[in-house]
């Protein structure tokens, strides 16, 4: 089975079970075998020592991040989704984007909101690709909303009409190596289906 067909909303219980069934054969397992960290006296219920509650309290950190390097790999052999170590740390800061690649997206779209093209003077640097899929905010991604669509649009993935006009767009940016457009077509598609599901309306302005 492919990841984009793992990642349909009728395979949902499977990745459930799958997790679940992961977590009770592998991971606590290895706890008892290898680190001897609890006792378990009933399937469901473990005793942890005063000791070993100290010692992972002292190590909190780099267990963390052990964890979660370890379940960063696991997600990634079933979804397509971008960054999968950065979503399991700690809430992290939307960088803005800088002013010249700002100016330069609001020149481009000569003073127009990118979603309803009205005229303005002030606009807002908008994630085409929602942040809270991606976490990256890069050049080719950002439009120039207003404040209607942008707070109307906020961590919504925009109808595929929109993705034919931003790709467009970027023919006319000055963009990294890394860019193309099927990379472009590729972010859409997975959004679409990891981060909305497939079955979920996409936004378009009114």
């Amino acid at each position: 089975m492919t990841k984009k067909e793992y990642s349909k909303d009728k395979h949902k219980d499977v990745r459930t079970r799958l997790v679940k069934d992961g977590i009770n054969t592998t991971v606590f397992k290895l706890l008892l075998k290898d680190c001897n960290i609890y006792t378990r006296t009933k399937l469901y219920t473990f005793i942890i020592s005063k000791e070993n509650v100290k010692y992972l309290k002292e190590h909190k950190n780099q267990l963390t991040k052990a964890l979660n390097h370890e379940l960063s790999l696991f997600l990634g052999r079933f979804n397509n989704s971008p960054d999968i170590p950065g979503k399991l740390e700690e809430k992290q800061k939307r960088p803005a984007l800088n002013k010249i690649d700002s100016l330069e997206n609001v020149r481009i779209a000569k003073n127009r909101c990118f979603y309803c093209n009205e005229k303005g003077t002030e606009f807002a640097q908008d994630h085409f690709i929602p942040w809270n899929y991606i976490y990256a905010t890069e050049k080719h991604n950002m439009v120039p909303a207003c404040t209607s669509c942008n707070s109307s649009k906020h961590d919504k993935l925009a109808t595929e009409h929109f993705l034919d006009k931003i790709i467009q767009r970027n023919k006319k940016l000055e963009l990294s190596a890394g860019y193309s457009e099927s990379f472009m077509k590729s972010q859409w598609e997975n959004c679409r289906i990891g981060y909305h599901g497939e079955d979920e309306l996409l936004w378009q302005n009114a």
